[in-house]
């Protein structure tokens, strides 16, 4: 949810002069299209290690420790 967050704050103003643009009647591909070109660099492996670093932070353990001390 924070790497979301970050991306929302971080192109904010760009999603907002989208948004108004396709509620003046531009097409929704328009806001899809940005969304692929600005967020096609992000890779499985960045998005992995964010999800690790945070789960860690939030529950003090990895999300494989988190699992082993649940079963």
């Amino acid at each position: 949810m924070q790497l979301w967050a970050m991306l929302l704050q971080y192109h904010e103003n760009d999603i907002e002069s989208i948004l108004t643009r396709a509620y003046d009647g531009s097409p929704i591909t328009e806001i899809l299209n940005y969304i692929s070109r600005s967020y096609q660099t992000a890779t499985l492996h960045e998005t992995a290690e964010h999800f690790m670093r945070m789960f860690k932070k939030t529950y003090g353990m990895t999300p494989g420790e988190y699992r082993k001390s649940s079963r």
